[in-house]
């Protein structure tokens, strides 16, 4: 939760916020890009300071946003940067439900996968998004976005890793059916399922749940061929009377 200091800043649509937000777009809009972008890092120091969180992160966001609109790559990645950077510093956590995780997610999609500084500012997220009640590797929430948002863009790779860190099984099982569909052979089915069973052993998760979910979203393919279609994979009802100790 945030921390106690932030509801005491004035609230995100207050008229001076909607003021400066005004201002920044018209400046932006201007194509005077520059400007606009040290505006908002005089902003980000000052709000800091007076730990006006909310209103700060409502200001980087739509800052972001409208620099990635305009193509100005390096300003919403920055913007993107100082977003994380206030989520550390004011203490905030992020939650399935306040919609942080989506909202920085969206931000990431916009970063150019060939650009270095994606993976530095995922990994900065990742590692904000921990506490004590979560997973070392970060927020299972987060890595959802994250691995659907690689999901979208076909890095099967990155999208396998980040689901495996979250618990987004049908989302993950859809996948591995899409991936088997495009790049591996129909008797093959049963090697894809391993796989993920002994990466999951090795990371110490609970499987059982996610590869039963494997094997729904693989009923569910086979009852609509035209969705993924795999012959030979597990049914539900077998994966409840599966003993997965065996695989290893």
């Amino acid at each position: 939760m945030e921390s106690s200091t932030t509801s005491s800043s004035p609230s995100p649509t207050s008229n001076g916020v909607s003021r400066v937000l005004t201002k920044l777009r018209a400046s932006v809009n201007s194509g005077n890009y520059y400007e606009a972008h040290q505006m908002y890092r005089t902003l980000y120091f000052r709000y800091l300071n007076q730990k006006k969180y909310s209103d700060l992160l409502d200001l980087l966001f739509d800052g972001a946003e409208v620099f990635f609109d305009k193509d100005q790559d390096a300003s919403g990645i920055d913007l993107t940067q100082l977003i994380i950077d206030t989520l550390v510093k004011s203490g905030t956590e992020g939650t399935p439900n306040n919609q942080l995780f989506s909202k920085l997610t969206s931000l990431l999609s916009r970063i150019r996968p060939e650009n270095p500084q994606r993976g530095d500012i995922i990994n900065s997220a990742l590692k904000w998004s921990k506490n004590a009640a979560v997973k070392q590797s970060g927020h299972p929430s987060l890595h959802e976005c994250i691995a659907n948002m690689f999901w979208r863009e076909n890095n099967y790779v990155l999208a396998r890793y980040h689901f495996l860190h979250s618990t987004d099984g049908r989302n993950f099982a859809l996948m591995l059916i899409q991936v088997h569909r495009e790049r591996g052979y129909a008797n093959e089915i049963d090697l894809f399922i391993a796989q993920v069973v002994l990466q999951y052993l090795c990371c110490r998760y609970p499987i059982k749940n996610m590869i039963r979910r494997c094997a729904l979203a693989e009923d569910n393919a086979q009852r609509a061929p035209r969705v993924f279609p795999l012959d030979g994979a597990l049914t539900a009802a077998q994966v409840d009377g599966f003993d997965f100790v065996r695989l290893v």
